[in-house]
């Protein structure tokens, strides 16, 4: 009996001496990082794409379908526009320097009227100008959109600007003796730098035809097809464009002649 108790006793201290078998942990399972990758290489894609699209519309001309305007339709749409605008005031201005006894006020409000309408009104409502309607032509950009308004109205400021920054700079080029009449001098040539820069960005980019507010908002002039059926004193002022094209001042074979050439 005894015995029997010592061998039970044996065998208990056997199985506590032997090691218990620890569960294992489940191992965490591997994140993947394919799908951010993806997402990285992406948008690199795209940002290589937009910079592709850029350039190629920087070198090869507008986007789309859309042909640049010929030199004829540009020289039209400024000469237009810029009969619009300043061949009224400018005279009257004169006019009423110069001594004369008459009033001028009605006229004045006359001419301030059609250059609000001009480079106001239309660009906002229509995207063009009188200039742009006699000639056939419009602005697109790199949607292949009609551009903010706002920069026709800056584009169509250019004279104003060369005009008042050559008053401010012949007023005060003698006078600095106030920071006034310096500051005043500074601000001249600022503005007179506004239109140099347009002329030389343009110089530069030539072929494009674009200066430096059409840079900025990545605008071209193209040519603009009337549409078929349209109405109104607008649709009268662009058939006034079939005289010019008559009289060859839009362009023709020559120009896209040269267009190709220089291609």
């Amino acid at each position: 009996m005894i015995m029997g108790l010592l061998e039970k006793a044996g065998d208990l201290k056997v199985e506590e001496a032997k090691p218990k078998k620890r569960r294992k942990r489940p191992e965490p399972e591997p994140v993947s990082v394919q799908p951010e990758k993806k997402k990285r290489r992406r948008r690199r894609k795209e940002e290589v794409d937009l910079d592709e699209l850029i350039e190629e519309e920087t070198v090869h001309g507008p986007p789309g379908d859309f042909i640049l305007a010929s030199s004829g339709a540009r020289r039209a749409r400024a000469i237009v526009d810029f009969i619009i605008n300043w061949t009224m005031p400018v005279p009257i201005i004169a006019i009423t320097a110069y001594g004369t006894f008459f009033d001028p006020t009605w006229l004045l409000f006359g001419a301030v009227a059609i250059i609000l309408l001009n480079i106001g009104y239309l660009p906002y409502r229509f995207k063009r100008t009188i200039g742009n309607f006699v000639s056939r032509t419009r602005y697109v950009n790199r949607r292949e959109k009609d551009p903010i308004f706002i920069y026709i109205t800056l584009k169509m400021l250019t004279v104003p600007l060369i005009v008042f920054g050559i008053i401010l700079i012949a007023m005060f080029a003698g006078e600095f003796d106030s920071k006034g009449n310096i500051t005043m001098f500074a601000i001249g040539v600022v503005i007179l730098m506004i239109p140099f820069i347009d002329w030389m960005v343009l110089r530069i980019r030539h072929e494009a035809g674009q200066g430096m507010w059409d840079t900025l908002f990545g605008v071209h002039l193209v040519a603009h097809v009337p549409e078929e059926g349209a109405e109104g004193w607008l649709a009268r002022l662009e058939s006034s464009g079939d005289y010019f094209e008559q009289k060859g001042w839009l362009g023709g074979e020559d120009d896209e002649d040269a267009e190709d050439a220089s291609d």
